[in-house]
């Protein structure tokens, strides 16, 4: 009974072991694109979609997909990358949402720039 127990354990800690290495990895993800690049990339994304809604419904999947293959060409950028880094990002919230507070704020200092030339 105590060979059992202890090869139960060895296993166990085994699998935690494993599962510890797995989630450092995770949070060790490696990034393709530079935080900053991604930032420039999502802020030309979300203005292309704006644009795209302004089109005719029947041409924006057309037109968003003219967009983004102009995104990617314009900063370099692979779209299989781009989105490799969008995935890593969905599981780390705390870098998702530090990016796109700087995404929200480089629109709006957009934006005031654009109405600011307009009045």
């Amino acid at each position: 009974m105590s060979k059992i127990f202890h090869s139960r354990m060895n296993q166990l800690i085994l699998i935690i072991l494993v599962s510890v290495m797995v989630s450092c990895q995770e949070s060790e993800a490696t990034y393709m694109l530079e935080e900053e690049k991604l930032i420039e990339i999502l802020v030309d994304i979300h203005i292309s979609e704006a644009a795209a809604q302004q089109g005719d419904i029947s041409q924006r999947d057309s037109l968003r997909a003219l967009y983004y293959d102009q995104i990617f060409k314009v900063h370099e950028v692979s779209k299989n990358n781009y989105e490799e880094d969008m995935e890593l990002l969905k599981r780390d919230a705390e870098r998702l949402t530090k990016i796109y507070d700087k995404v929200i704020e480089n629109l709006k200092e957009k934006k005031e720039k654009t109405v600011g030339k307009k009045g």
